[in-house]
């Protein structure tokens, strides 16, 4: 449990993970009806998915013809994706055996869909489901809108991001972000990676690497060029029966973030929420001012609460200062809603990303397990943030910061809760970020938008956006 010493010398948690259960989601915008799943193309004398796909019915036995091949698949692989479009298209019809096996092996691979329901003839029919916030639901998936943005504009061949946090674990799914690790990299599925600031309890251990492991996932996800460097504190852990033998101490969060700004990381991310007296709140002001070129990240916070509420000396950090360089993230539903245990506040809470029900990496192993909370959204920041900047080298972070809250979706839950007054857009962030490096070489933002063949409809909002920063 990281301590500090409170005024007067009594010791208190200091940090603990901004984490806490997802929970239950509003109903999401219906997929539809009748469309056919994006890429499908039966071929006969294809792999056993394709095949069974051909006559658009998914039978028991071929069913367990095709689950062996897609059990061995990687996460992220095409055929998942392929499995996943025809699941949720009420074209294709799937047996019952077939129907729960789909969908099991779908959980598997980080996609979150419910079982398919019999109508009125008994036939299994996919439940509405809206395909986008499945797809957001998991880390496994590559990023199509990043990767056409970069094939159009260049940038960056790669970006490191810091990621401080409780513990990591090697995970397969961050074997090629793991920034000059190659040990890191190639490690057994669960073994303890990161470099460590600090004492740990045993349970602090498990307790942090299974938190850590899961942001980092999702800090990295969607490209091979974000590189990522891991820097373990330890955090609170409810009912430690170790915590109560541990001598009080400063927290090592601060000379971690040092640490991690050090590496030349444009983007450090901390989901962890740290109470701080004004002497200790000023050691993380002047390491984060002593950087001003990397963004600092911050997760609000899972207390259900408005900041700048908080008496003196119960205050966290995100709720003590602003600087330029800083974000602090609010958590968001599927539908961009309000997360009910987010912490909120127009004035401390820049921006609000999804955080409920994130598919990322299991620390004790190679598959994916879903967590909710205000650390899940920090990261979702964190890699978008990473991305604009790859796109885009020479945005700083403050204008950074404007452009996460101009292009992002107004929601009624977050008005007056959120300085954005909204969740992201990760696809227009992107793209304005894109667009800015164009028009920094000298193309009108016009142009810009036609050459990153921006939708029509869209041009409006991200030229609106853009005019203000």
């Amino acid at each position: 449990m990281v301590q500090r010493i409170k005024p007067g010398g009594a010791p208190k948690p200091a940090a603990k993970a901004s984490e806490a259960r997802p929970a239950p989601a509003k109903p999401a915008a219906a997929a539809p009806k009748d469309a056919k799943p994006a890429g499908w193309t039966p071929k006969a004398k294809a792999n056993a998915l394709e095949r069974a796909l051909a006559d658009r019915q998914v039978t028991d036995a071929e069913w367990r013809t095709v689950a062996p091949e897609l059990r061995g698949t990687a996460l992220g692989a095409p055929e998942n994706r392929r499995l996943l479009e025809a699941y949720v298209n009420k074209g294709v019809g799937f047996d019952a055996g077939a129907s729960e096996g789909a969908r099991q092996l779908l959980a598997d691979k980080g996609f979150d869909v419910p079982g398919r329901a019999p109508d009125a003839k008994g036939t299994l029919q996919p439940r509405e489901v809206n395909l986008k916030h499945v797809l957001e639901g998991t880390v496994a998936e590559p990023d199509e809108t990043f990767h056409a943005l970069s094939a159009l504009v260049g940038g960056a061949k790669s970006l490191r991001v810091a990621i401080v946090d409780g513990g990591f674990a090697a995970h397969p799914i961050l074997a090629d972000n793991l920034a000059g690790d190659r040990a890191a990299a190639k490690a057994a599925a669960g073994a303890p990676i990161g470099r460590r600031l600090g004492d740990f309890t045993a349970l602090e251990q498990q307790h942090g690497a299974r938190h850590g492991t899961h942001v980092a996932g999702i800090a990295t996800k969607g490209t091979e060029r974000i590189q990522a460097s891991l820097f373990a504190v330890p955090l609170e852990v409810p009912d430690d029966p170790e915590a109560a033998n541990k001598p009080a101490r400063a927290s090592p969060l601060p000379a971690a973030l040092e640490a991690a700004a050090k590496t030349g990381a444009s983007v450090v991310n901390v989901s962890i929420e740290s109470f701080v007296s004004p002497e200790e709140a000023a050691r993380y002001r002047a390491v984060m001012e002593q950087h001003p070129d990397t963004l600092f990240v911050f997760g609000a916070g899972n207390d259900g609460y408005e900041l700048g509420t908080a008496t003196e000396g119960d205050k966290t950090v995100v709720e003590s200062f602003r600087l330029p360089n800083m974000v602090v993230v609010g958590a968001s539903l599927p539908d961009g809603g309000r997360w009910s245990q987010s912490n909120t506040s127009a004035q401390w809470v820049d921006v609000a990303a999804r955080g409920h029900a994130i598919a990322s990496a299991s620390s004790t192993g190679a598959g994916l397990i879903p967590e909710s909370g205000t650390s899940m959204a920090a990261p979702n920041v964190s890699n978008l943030a990473a991305k604009c900047r790859l796109l885009n080298p020479g945005l700083e972070p403050a204008k950074l910061v404007k452009l996460l809250q101009a292009t992002s979706d107004a929601h009624w839950s977050w008005k007056g809760q959120v300085a954005s007054g909204g969740t992201v857009n990760a696809d227009r962030a992107m793209t304005g970020a894109a667009a800015l490096a164009l028009v920094a070489k000298g193309t009108p933002l016009p142009q810009a938008l036609e050459l990153l063949r921006v939708p029509a409809d869209e041009r409006a909002k991200l030229s609106e956006a853009l005019a203000g920063l």
